[in-house]
């Protein structure tokens, strides 16, 4: 009977039911606009504070094309320090390392068309969310050291404490890493 508890509660944080996916460059969001195929295959280590450094496009909005810095995947040890599941179904992670801070999504499976570039890595990275925190999907504060590589994204500027001064965030997340508790 757990197991089927357990199985049920990480199929709908999987796959949250009426999700709303996003629409402001969603399909940069998730790897399936066309310049998605560009994306290098090179990871860079960084960190959260050096990723709240990179300088944010002037026309980001206006074209609504990738820019250089979203064609790259980073990875950032901080950490998580608190996720949830938004609106549209992605779950925020808050990622933290030496007082600067980051936003890291990972998106709602059914909002990541079977085309998205990563496809396969952010349905592997939301079963792996879900089964090392048993489902839980309203907020969590947790204080757990992690790995995480996700492709660079411009968002547009918003009302988020947690957000990088340029709001840059790993959207979406294609490899997690939980360090030892």
């Amino acid at each position: 009977m757990n197991r089927i508890v357990a199985f049920v509660a990480i199929a709908l944080l999987c796959s949250p039911m009426f999700a709303d996916c996003g629409n402001l460059r969603w399909d940069v969001k998730v790897t399936s606009d066309a310049a998605a195929m560009r994306i290098s295959d090179d990871l860079i280590d960084t960190t959260t504070e050096q990723l709240g450094e990179l300088q944010r496009p002037k026309d980001w909005r206006r074209t609504g094309a990738r820019s250089k810095e979203e064609s790259s995947v980073y990875g950032v040890e901080a950490t998580l320090t608190t996720f949830f599941s938004e609106a549209d179904g992605d779950l925020h992670l808050v990622l933290m390392d030496g007082g600067a801070t980051i936003v890291a999504e990972i998106p709602a499976n059914e909002c990541v068309p079977d085309d998205a570039r990563f496809h396969d890595a952010i349905h592997e990275v939301r079963r792996q969310f879900a089964q090392h925190f048993k489902g839980a999907k309203s907020k969590k504060t947790v204080n757990e050291r992690v790995i995480v590589y996700g492709v660079a994204f411009f968002d547009s500027p918003h009302n988020v404490s947690s957000a990088a001064p340029n709001f840059i965030e790993l959207h979406p997340v294609i490899s997690i890493r939980f360090l030892r508790r």
